[in-house]
């Protein structure tokens, strides 16, 4: 049974309970639902945005959403096979161990048909490009894929039903290549809800007909257990093909609810270093027309609209036409969330580090004029990034983080950072309350902080410094100050012994050093961790999470250590 009739017949299971649910809205709730109802018989192309207004629709009222969910659930609405398992620990299902069976092909001609095939199977096929085994739950796995650059000749969303005693069926994806050159399919693994795994398959389009030759695909490690965890309101995947093609596919609730593609006419690079130099500059009271000719410093009112605009340009240059038409029709729905203190959360997941998506700024300027502000603000917004630019691997996010052996790095040389000392007293509290391991070393001086790095044993890693970045440096290094007035740059942060122990772990790090790079991927009205996120995202992906801040972000600091050491 399809998404579509599973929904319909949980409604109609639902349906005599929905006027004491819904209460004194009801004949309002119940003309805008069956006007959604005959949409879905009138326009099928459209389901999937149609399903997600439901959904929506039912997520005004907390009561009927869980009940329409747990109907969902029980299997009743589709034959016992399950869209996505309540959050009941008294029913907690065991994964089952399956592999991975992919083909594709390393090579193809253009305008030609590309063929890739999805299976999982309870015994490893050594004929797959990618053997991988992985834990997943019965019922159903979504298969997405990725393709810039090629033609669609199937749905690029396609279901694998998991039983415990049986291989999959397999899926199969038809593509046509559109352009030569390299390219890169991209194979998103989703249950209930959440994106557990992606593999990433390299291949190059020829203009003449190439000897066939396999595609090698790297192992790729699965969080199965992300299919326990809630999902985010919102997911919204980006994923860059070697040439800049760009595709955007936004999810709900099990539920594309957009995809568009988009191609930059040339890389982004210099839009990119543009924006972080004006944000350099802005940090400075100044800007890049006003340095050129020597005037007074801007107000506070004037850096905030230039930040405005930049957040606007982001909006203009990378999102997609497509993605803006379906942000102004539903948007909406976030706000009346937020107004009701339910503020929607947004989760970002790219291949690519730079782009500071948490800096977008979505404006109309037609007949409805709107603006609303940065995604960072409008959602609880956190961003994933699937790979490390340099390697083909991508990891899935863990599903929980942990905190029993913390670290942190705090220089005492720095007398001016007034916030210091009482950071500092919360983190000593913390592992004293907690009865946490402490790998703080005694002094945070280069020689100490890089023994650390390389031997870990540590989950969180709490740097609280002065930063800066080092633009003319051949290396383009950020750097954070240590003991002694040292500066330890990010391009130490490589090497056998430093990447393996950050990969094994997967601790969690929080930058409190303003002011550390050109490229952040967490920026927040001008403060900048770029490069040192760059480094850590790029050497390291993989890692738990990884958090920026600025001083006055410290109650956001403070709520997730207490989370993560609570039993």
């Amino acid at each position: 049974m399809d998404q579509t009739e599973a929904l319909r017949r949980a409604i109609s299971v639902l349906r005599p309970d929905l006027p004491g649910l819904i209460g004194d809205g009801w004949p309002d709730f119940e003309n805008r639902l069956n006007q959604l109802l005959r949409q879905l018989d009138a326009d099928p192309q459209r389901a999937p945005i149609t399903r997600a207004q439901i959904l929506a629709l039912f997520g005004e009222h907390p009561q009927a959403h869980k009940r329409l969910i747990a109907v969902i659930n029980t299997g009743a609405a589709q034959d016992t096979i399950p869209l996505r398992s309540p959050a009941d620990p008294q029913r907690a299902p065991s994964p089952v161990l399956r592999y991975t069976d992919i083909s594709c092909p390393r090579r193809a001609q253009v305008n030609s048909r590309v063929t890739v095939t999805v299976a999982l199977t309870m015994q490893p096929q050594p004929e797959s490009v990618a053997l991988q085994a992985i834990e997943v739950f019965e019922g159903k796995v979504r298969v997405r894929i990725d393709a810039p650059g090629f033609e669609p000749l199937s749905p690029l969303e396609q279901t694998i039903i998991i039983e415990r005693d049986d291989d999959s069926a397999p899926v199969v994806f038809h593509l046509k290549a559109r352009e030569t050159g390299p390219h890169e399919i991209a194979i998103h693994f989703w249950q209930r809800g959440n994106l557990i795994a992606t593999v990433v398959a390299p291949i190059e389009v020829l203009e003449m007909e190439p000897v066939f030759a396999p595609a090698f695909i790297p192992t790729t490690p699965v969080s199965p257990r992300m299919a326990e965890v809630t999902p985010p309101d919102l997911t919204l995947v980006i994923f860059r093909d070697p040439v800049g093609r760009m595709q955007f596919t936004l999810h709900r609730d099990n539920v594309t609810l957009c995809y568009a593609e988009q191609t930059l006419h040339r890389p982004p690079d210099a839009l990119l270093n543009a924006l972080f130099d004006e944000l350099h500059l802005l940090q400075r009271g100044t800007d890049s027309a006003n340095r050129r000719r020597g005037s007074h410093l801007l107000t506070a009112e004037q850096v905030e609209r230039r930040i405005c605009n930049l957040g606007y340009k982001l909006w203009d240059v990378l999102i997609p036409p497509e993605l803006k038409l379906y942000y102004a029709r539903e948007r909406h729905q976030w706000q009346r969330a937020a107004a009701a203190g339910q503020r929607w959360s947004l989760l970002v997941q790219s291949n690519e580090p730079d782009i500071p998506w948490e800096l977008v700024r979505p404006y109309s300027d037609g007949t409805d004029r709107w603006e609303e502000d940065f995604w960072y603000q409008t959602f609880h917004f956190a961003r994933w990034l699937l790979r490390r630019p340099d390697s083909p691997e991508c990891f899935a996010p863990v599903p929980r983080l942990q905190l029993s052996a913390l670290a942190a790095i705090v220089p005492t040389c720095y007398p001016e950072l007034k916030a210091v000392p009482d950071e500092h007293k919360l983190l000593r509290d913390l592992i004293a309350r907690h009865r946490l391991t402490d790998r703080s070393p005694k002094r945070a001086t280069e020689e100490e902080v890089i023994a650390l790095l390389e031997t870990g044993g540590f989950d969180w890693l709490h740097v609280i410094t002065h930063g800066d970045f080092f633009a003319q440096s051949a290396l383009h290094s950020s750097a954070i100050g240590l003991e002694n007035g040292q500066w330890l740059a990010s391009s130490a942060i490589t090497g056998p012994r430093i990447r393996g122990t950050l990969r094994d772990h997967r601790p969690a790090i929080i930058l409190n050093a303003c002011h550390v790079g050109s490229r952040a991927t967490l920026t927040q009205r001008g403060c900048r961790l770029g490069h040192a996120v760059r480094r850590f995202r790029r050497g390291h992906a993989g890692r738990a999470a990884l958090v920026g801040q600025r001083r006055a972000r410290a109650p956001l600091q403070r709520g997730i250590l207490r989370r993560a050491a609570q039993p």
